[in-house]
């Protein structure tokens, strides 16, 4: 009779082990769903710096809008990267309007650098100004 109950509590203990682990786990997977639910993903962007001393204005045309903004020399911005982006134009335009570069379909996080010597360049990634 001893036996039986022997057999039975080592039954019992594994039975119990399991659930605590199912529980422990259970428990961490929640943790990890809170503490990412409160951070934001990666934004993708086009930041466009502007090496110049003139401004420069970013003309986006989207299917349904167009908008426009102006990086002032030395300066830099950050312009956002939807879903339609295969199908946004972003136009540069120097001070008198005239169209000086183009990124069009731009789709991952990219640098649009306007050097000072009036290069202007395309770089994957966000490159931040080395000095």
């Amino acid at each position: 009779m001893t036996t039986a109950r022997t057999g039975g509590g080592r039954i019992l203990v594994l039975v119990l082990a399991g659930v605590v682990l199912v529980a422990l786990v259970a428990c961490s997977t929640l943790a990890v769903l809170v503490w990412n639910s409160g951070r934001e993903p990666a934004a993708r962007s086009l930041l466009v710096r502007n090496e110049r001393p003139t401004p420069i204005t970013i003309r986006v045309v989207k299917p349904a809008a167009e908008h426009e903004y102006q990086v002032l020399g030395g300066d830099a911005e950050a312009l956002p990267v939807n879903d339609d982006c295969a199908q946004v134009q972003r136009i540069a335009l120097d001070e008198a309007g005239t169209e000086v570069a183009r990124a069009d379909g731009v789709c991952e996080t990219m640098t649009w650098i306007f050097a000072a010597d009036g290069g202007i360049r395309l770089e994957a990634g966000r490159i931040e100004p080395t000095g």
